[in-house]
This record gives C-alpha cells, sequence and structure tokens, in this order.
C-alpha cells in the first residue's frame, strides 16, 4: 500500500519532481504513526537538496574579508579570510553552501561594520514556488 499525495503537477517546476518522486513512492511501513494524535506521518524528507538558496550579501563578495566564527570544542574562536567568487574554494563561502550537504561548506555572512549589512536575508525558494 502507498501513500499518494492529491497535487497539481501541472505547477511543479522540474525540480520538484524528485520530491514528488519520493512523496508518492512512500510507502505504509516508512509512515510512521504518532503517538500524541493517532495520525499517520510521511517520513522525513529532507527538501534542502532541491531548493535554490540566494543571499542579500555574502561574506567576500566585494573582496578579501576577515571573520570569525565559534567552533565546537576547544577550539574557540577562528578567524579566517573570506573571498569572493574568484578566490580560493575554501575560502568561498556563498549562499549554495548552506544547503549542499558538506559539512567542511557553509554559508557566511558578511561582518557588520559601520551599520552596514545590519539585514541580510537567507533565502530558501522550495521546488514548486514561485
Amino acid at each position: 500500500m502507498h501513500f499518494t499525495p492529491k497535487f497539481k503537477f501541472e505547477t511543479i517546476l522540474p525540480t520538484g519532481r524528485a520530491v514528488l518522486d519520493r512523496l508518492s513512492s512512500t510507502t505504509l511501513s516508512e509512515v510512521a504513526v504518532s503517538s500524541d494524535t493517532g495520525g499517520l506521518l510521511p517520513a522525513p524528507l529532507d527538501v534542502a537538496p532541491f531548493s535554490v538558496v540566494t543571499a542579500n550579501a555574502t561574506c567576500g563578495q566585494n573582496g578579501a574579508e576577515e571573520f570569525c566564527r565559534e567552533t565546537p570544542g576547544k577550539r574557540g574562536i577562528v578567524c579566517d579570510v573570506c573571498e569572493g567568487p574568484e578566490g580560493s574554494s575554501s575560502r568561498r563561502h556563498p549562499a549554495s553552501h548552506a544547503v549542499d550537504g558538506d559539512p567542511n561548506t557553509w554559508w557566511q555572512s558578511p561582518v557588520i561594520i559601520d551599520d552596514e549589512y545590519q539585514h541580510v536575508e537567507l533565502v530558501a525558494t522550495l521546488p514548486g514556488s514561485k
């Protein structure tokens, strides 16, 4: 027996097809029963790989920029330099890194200097949204 969601397929963008395929192929054995409500819940689905992430500002977009971040464990605060698109790949931190699944990459916001970049947005556009 399969869980079959009801969607208007003509309104879904091509990148959303993988998400729909995953939802429509969910079997009853993959559906968890919620003890709180007694209802059925589909297995969790990570939509991050299917989303497009953009930011209105990113560390290094206007040239090399020093930033500091807290790291887990005993390392404490670590400082490094962000570089823009032409820089070293290990020193680029674009918005797409927020959802790439690699624990060694991340999106880095710009450093707040002289009240610049007080409002930074990281936007994830999910498949099928406009």
